[in-house]
């Protein structure tokens, strides 16, 4: 298969949902919203090219340097995945590691996935 640079903007919106009391005995569990809509970056308005929803939750155990994080996501053209990954500092790091499709879901399927986002909070450059 061949991958063709195209030029596109994505929006991320998280919004959380509390701190559960504990997951396990050690690890406390952050758990939040989270939408993501894909624009082409071409012509004016941007046109919507992808969008997924679901949830993405944080293992954080007290004092770790590094955290895990899952993404657990559903797109509209029947596909669910599961992502998981670390984060360190500001950047999330996520590899795919399951997915499902319903009976009707659409090509083009996803096989593999790696992502890498650098969280910038507002203020920040």
């Amino acid at each position: 298969m061949t991958m063709h640079r195209i030029a596109s903007g994505t929006f991320v919106e998280l919004s959380a949902l509390g701190k559960l009391v504990q997951a396990t005995s050690i690890s406390p569990l952050s758990l939040a919203l989270g939408r993501q809509r894909t624009f082409s970056a071409l012509g004016s308005p941007a046109k919507p090219m992808h969008s997924e929803s679901g949830y993405v939750r944080i293992i954080a155990p007290q004092g770790a340097k590094v955290n895990k994080i899952e993404f657990l996501l559903t797109a509209p053209n029947g596909v669910a995945t599961v992502e998981e990954g670390v984060i360190e500092g500001h950047e999330i790091k996520i590899k795919l590691t399951s997915i499902s499709k319903s009976s009707t879901a659409r090509p083009p399927y996803t096989t593999e996935l790696e992502r890498c986002c650098v969280l910038r909070l507002p203020g920040e450059g």
